[in-house]
């Protein structure tokens, strides 16, 4: 969901950051397509460390925002994201995830594919089949 916000952010007219956001999109698709209970970063990303103070601010400032959508989201229509629709589901952001770098030459128009996979991020984790409909409705 993180990698979505970055890519539905401001942040997404920087050159490149489309393209990054879209395939770390399309690889944690790949990672749910198999199965994978927990994220599987590149060696690299795995080795790196960080300090936890800089982390922490921004956390702190980052809860608030995240509150918003467990206002909104609750269980409904729980067979969108069950069953056969739980793996298409993926499959789709998978498909975002892979168009968003060709998108990258037109600014902030990867903006709609981020924002989708977001609500499908945000349907799957709630189970929330009403988010996964709205999210095949941006696009």
């Amino acid at each position: 969901m993180a990698v979505a916000c970055t890519a539905v952010s401001p942040l997404s007219g920087t050159p490149f950051v489309t393209t990054v956001c879209g395939l770390s999109v399309a690889a944690l698709s790949a990672q749910l397509l198999l199965r994978r209970r927990t994220v599987w970063p590149p060696d690299p990303l795995q080795r790196h460390r960080v300090a936890m103070d800089r982390p922490w601010s921004g956390m702190r400032r980052a809860d608030r925002v995240a509150g918003m959508p467990e206002t909104v989201l609750r269980r409904r229509w729980v067979w969108i994201t069950r069953g056969p629709a739980q793996a298409a589901l993926p499959w789709i952001c998978l498909g975002f995830g892979l168009a968003m770098p060709l998108l990258e030459v037109v600014p902030f128009a990867g903006t709609t594919l981020a924002s989708a996979a977001l609500l499908i991020a945000l349907a799957l984790i709630a189970r929330d089949g009403l988010a996964a409909i709205i999210a095949g409705l941006v696009v």
